[in-house]
């Protein structure tokens, strides 16, 4: 009797588990990083400086390279060298000189940081 209690007990502890993972792992699926204010603010720093050049999420311009593309393949210390420096490093097809290199004095460090978390949260 003591072993089938046991063995009911460890297959409820098996099951709770295995719903917790699974609920965890739908909730990291589900979650939208660019509805969260840190998202928000990004997403509105990029329609009112960077739209009409960079795409994202299939919205934007093609002047400047796509903004997609940098987020699967930078880091954010890469993206924000980018955005301060933008003739330090030109991808390749582009040309030096098109992008402001005054956004260091038009954003403020939370604006670049929103900026920065709303590319690379997609």
């Amino acid at each position: 009797m003591k072993n089938l209690l046991w063995l009911k007990f460890i297959i409820i502890c098996i099951a709770v588990i295995s719903c917790e993972r699974q609920s965890s792992d739908n909730v990291k699926k589900n979650l939208d990083y660019s509805q969260s204010s840190l998202g928000l603010m990004g997403k509105k720093v990029y329609q009112m400086h960077c739209v009409n050049c960079h795409s994202l999420r299939g919205e934007g311009g093609a002047i400047g390279p796509s903004l997609d593309d940098l987020a699967r393949n930078m880091d954010g210390t890469y993206i924000r060298e980018s955005i301060l420096e933008p003739n330090r490093l030109i991808k390749p097809g582009y040309k030096r000189d098109i992008m402001p290199t005054n956004y260091g004095k038009l954003l403020s460090e939370k604006e670049l940081d929103a900026l920065i978390f709303y590319i690379t949260n997609q």
